[in-house]
């Protein structure tokens, strides 16, 4: 494993500047392991909150061969967003709270992410049984299994 990053609290730093981003991926990242982390977004509280994405993958660089699982994400604008190139990540049995304002709150996959497997996450909010958005966006190739949004199984959105 190249980069562990686990049992780590991001967010509530409780000082005047608020975090964008709890970990961003700027340059090469190939074989991270990120798991049992907290991510403390505006759902949390109004201090030292993360304001943008929980995990960001930035770079056009290589990155592959990932693991992101069994962490959670409190209200981040997005949780997990591959917004770059990101092939065969492993995003797996991560737990989301969302705002319910936009599509992909809780995983994005950018256009040039391919082969990713995203299985196991939960997505929710307290608006009801229902979120008015989808929580999973998928705009890449990649391979969907069982998630869930508050507790139902769903496909992400595709565009």
């Amino acid at each position: 494993m190249a980069v562990y990053i686990h049992d780590c609290v991001f967010g509530h730093v409780f000082a005047a500047n608020t975090p964008a981003h709890g970990i961003n991926i700027a340059l090469n990242a190939t074989a991270m392991c990120i798991e049992r982390c907290i991510f403390l977004g505006n759902l949390a509280s109004a201090l030292g909150t993360i304001t943008a994405n929980g995990i960001r993958w930035n770079t056009a660089a290589s990155n592959y061969n990932a693991l992101i699982r069994n962490n959670l994400f409190l209200g981040c604008l997005i949780g997990i967003n591959i917004s770059a190139r990101g092939d065969a990540l492993i995003i797996k049995d991560n737990e989301f709270t969302c705002p319910n304002a936009a599509n992909g709150e809780a995983i994005t996959l950018g256009l040039t992410s391919l082969g990713c497997l995203v299985d196991g996450n939960s997505a929710m909010s307290g608006s009801g049984p229902a979120m008015g958005f989808r929580p999973f966006r998928d705009l890449g190739a990649n391979h969907w299994g069982l998630n869930r949004e508050n507790g139902v199984g769903i496909q992400p959105i595709l565009v």
